[in-house]
């Protein structure tokens, strides 16, 4: 008897143990990606699209990928040709465009492709084509600046000086600091003293002080950031936070695909929804003086397993509870669009309108922690309704 009350015990133990560890799944602060093989170029095929070089000096991949607005992953090897990944096959793809490899140098890219070098050289990149667009020499820019769709914010130590460049109807246009608020609120965005707020979240700031340790790569979809670590041919992770550094998770990248870690790079790119992109070479020998290539089978992983920690509301007006529950205090009502961090969920399920969900525990960019009804949640990594270059999720 007392043996069969002892099994009970450790059942319902075990159960509350597993139940814990899937609710609090999403609420880890250090995930490893996962890596899933989009598509793979042998190394026997007779076009040499992929070149790898390396020496004990430096290292060199393709540049890149690049994600246009159909969708295409878009490389350029050694000799500057632009190779094209359409979701099933790569091919060389011939362009007179002698702007759009220049893209593929830039530290940041915005979410519809806006991207500056230090040289104050800006590069839109839409409908797959790339513009140019010189700023003038007789004037100063500053090294902190914001990527918008459609233009870029230069943040000048002193605020009454920064401004804006906008590409909007294919002109360069300087917006003063004293047009910037009616700008911003004309682009949906709100100026609040030196905060910059999308959606009622911080999107961006005119404080110096940050940009001073980090430099944006990209954004989610629900405008959190993505920074990789200071190793440019193949960083060990990548940091998704706010704006302002806050609520952040670690992703470790763990390259195992590797035989020779010591000498590895790898081709990456942050996709709009916050996705990242890995091109695999061949391993190259340990280094030496002389230049060592490799052609050998390329692989294409994406790694996206960290938008499972992600959403957006799908609907307007949300109310967001205080507990898991309509009988619970309301926290206030939120737009359509609303971005947030999925902490957990909370086993709790509710009818409401006819439709029967479960009670999801939420985070906002401005640390409010709350649950939002399931029905009205759209994770990020489901992505319904999108078209990326891999077969969507199915719910």
């Amino acid at each position: 008897m007392k043996r069969k009350k002892n099994l009970r015990i450790k059942t319902v133990l075990f159960i509350l143990l597993s139940l814990i560890i899937e609710n609090t799944i999403f609420a880890q602060n250090v995930i490893n990606a996962e890596f899933e093989l989009i598509a793979e170029f042998p190394g026997n095929s007779t076009e040499k699209l992929f070149s790898f070089y390396t020496n004990d000096y430096e290292s060199y991949a393709p540049l890149g990928p690049l994600v246009d607005n159909k969708g295409n992953l878009i490389f350029f090897n050694a000799q500057d040709e632009m190779i094209v990944f359409n979701g099933k096959t790569f091919a060389k793809k011939e362009t007179e465009d002698a702007h759009t490899n220049s893209i593929a140098y830039m530290i940041a890219v915005s979410s519809n492709g806006i991207s500056i070098n230090q040289s104050k050289m800006i590069y839109t990149y839409k409908n797959g084509e790339c513009k140019l667009y010189e700023l003038s020499d007789d004037k100063e820019y500053p090294v902190q600046y914001v990527l918008f769709d459609n233009a870029v914010l230069f943040i000048e130590g002193k605020i009454n000086e920064s401004f804006i460049v906008s590409f909007e109807n294919q002109k360069n246009e300087i917006i003063s600091y004293s047009n910037i608020s009616e700008w911003l609120e004309k682009h949906n965005y709100e100026l609040r003293g030196t905060n910059i707020f999308f959606n009622n979240q911080l999107y961006a700031s005119f404080s110096e002080e940050w940009f001073e340790d980090n430099l944006i790569y990209g954004r989610l979809k629900n405008n959190f950031v993505i920074i990789p670590d200071e190793n440019q041919n193949s960083p060990s992770k990548f940091i998704v936070q706010t704006f302002d550094g806050n609520n952040q998770l670690t992703l470790n990248m763990n390259y195992s695909l590797a035989k020779n870690c010591d000498n590895f790079i790898v081709s990456w790119g942050i996709g709009n929804y916050g996705e990242i992109y890995i091109l695999q070479g061949p391993d190259l020998p340990n280094h030496t003086r002389n230049y060592k290539s490799g052609y050998g089978n390329v692989k294409l992983y994406v790694v996206r397993n960290h938008l499972k920690n992600y959403g957006v509301l799908n609907d307007d007006r949300i109310r967001l509870r205080k507990g898991p529950g309509t009988n619970t205090e309301s926290l206030g009502t939120y737009p359509i669009n609303t971005g947030f961090r999925i902490l957990e969920k909370s086993g709790v399920k509710q009818n409401i309108g006819g439709v029967t969900d479960e009670w999801i525990k939420v985070r906002l960019p401005d640390g409010t922690e709350g649950y939002f009804f399931g029905q009205y949640i759209q994770n990020l990594y489901d992505g319904a309704g999108t078209k990326f270059p891999w077969a969507n999720v199915v719910k």
